[in-house]
């Protein structure tokens, strides 16, 4: 007797198949619909002021709570800032709420009350996140926490860039010396709540970093980490450098990767020295819009997936839209740990001036874009 057998096909799910789904950034025209909760950070930057000021003015009233970020750092620049703040968010929202930004469990703990304090009907909570003046540690366990919810979320992430950041040097190829450095000191402890991943002490070390121009926290948790060429192998440092498509800022991306040379060669013993080759090796690094978050979590999912086998640990030093993709990526993959640590303070007089351009990146449904990037690397099983 013959048998017939069905023919299958099987493949494995890229990350490439996956990204045609993903959001993309735009900028914002105003329009953000309908806001059930709305979460924001009380930093000193001005851009702190940008979202609540297109809300005030198109008379857009968050229904249900608006939950504010304060710092302990920087206190009297951020109260006077904040002064500014809270009226404009007192005009969209009847219920203003504070928590401590600067505690991961904290954060989460908020985040959940936030989200569980509105009786569902079923439908999902719309919560925009304005990430303008939040550090990389507040995004990250906000994103955490809104993930951890058991109610459906639909997410939109707001983020307004500052006019002005660090001029360029005089003359282009000049050497750059910061004059007045934007942070001060090195926090104590790195921190990896709210990812701490799951490491095992028999598993080697690897680290995936995403570097700014400041080194001396990434130093820090490179040091905290053992990892990188101090061990004696740099097989275990994988680097996602910044770009950008804005040419005002193309500098800062040539600077960054020049301080990452030179903290390799200071690791070497060979600080100061003047580089015939290249000193990270083209297979060891990427590069990655600063304002692509999904792009920047699918570079490290694709590098925690070769890193298998290792505890995993990704140093974000990068930029907020990139600490958004940090968190949706450490989603995807539970293993890894996420680690920053927070400068002593911040030089208010020096950090930025100014608003600049709004953008927007709706997410949706954060859970079912969570499971898409978890989807990464799967096997598809599909009849023909």
């Amino acid at each position: 007797m013959q048998v017939n057998r069905k023919r299958f096909a099987v493949t494995t799910l890229t990350a490439d198949s996956v990204m045609c789904d993903l959001p993309a950034i735009e900028i914002f025209e105003g329009d953000i619909g309908p806001i059930d909760l709305m979460i924001v950070s009380a930093g000193f930057e001005e851009r702190v002021l940008a979202l609540p000021r297109i809300l005030a003015t198109f008379d857009v009233a968050t229904q249900m709570t608006t939950m504010v970020g304060r710092y302990r750092t920087n206190a009297s620049d951020n109260d006077q800032r904040y002064a500014q703040l809270r009226p404009l968010l007192e005009k969209s929202s009847k219920d203003v709420r504070e928590f401590d930004a600067d505690d991961p469990p904290s954060v989460m703990a908020a985040i959940g009350d936030g989200v569980t304090s509105r009786a569902s009907n079923g439908d999902a909570l719309n919560v925009v996140f304005d990430i303008s003046g939040a550090s990389s540690t507040l995004i990250v366990s906000v994103m955490a926490g809104l993930i951890a919810s058991s109610r459906k979320i639909s997410l939109v992430i707001i983020y307004t860039a500052a006019q002005m950041y660090d001029q360029a040097p005089p003359a282009y190829g000049e050497r750059f010396e910061l004059e007045a450095s934007r942070e001060q000191g090195v926090g104590s402890v790195p921190l990896s709540a709210p990812f701490g991943g799951h490491h095992h002490d028999h598993l080697p070390a690897a680290v995936i970093a995403l570097p700014s121009m400041y080194t001396s926290r990434l130093e820090a948790c490179l040091t905290y980490l053992n990892v990188g060429p101090m061990t004696g192998s740099n097989q275990n440092l994988f680097w996602i450098l910044p770009s950008t498509g804005v040419d005002e800022h193309r500098w800062r991306q040539e600077r960054v990767k020049e301080v990452v040379d030179n903290l390799m060669l200071r690791f070497h013993g060979r600080e100061g020295e003047v580089s015939s080759g290249a000193v990270i090796r083209e297979d060891d690094m990427r590069s990655c819009d600063v304002l692509d978050s999904c792009n920047t979590a699918r570079l490290l999912i694709e590098k925690i997936d070769d890193f298998s086998g290792n505890n995993i640990s990704v140093v974000h030093m990068g930029s907020k839209m990139q600490a958004v993709g940090v968190a949706l990526a450490a989603a995807a993959r539970e293993e890894v740990a996420v680690l920053t640590v927070r400068p002593v303070s911040f030089n208010a007089a020096t950090y930025s001036a100014g608003i600049g351009q709004t953008y927007r990146l709706d997410i949706g449904d954060l859970a079912v874009l969570v499971e898409k990037l978890s989807s990464i690397g799967s096997i598809r099983v599909e009849s023909l």
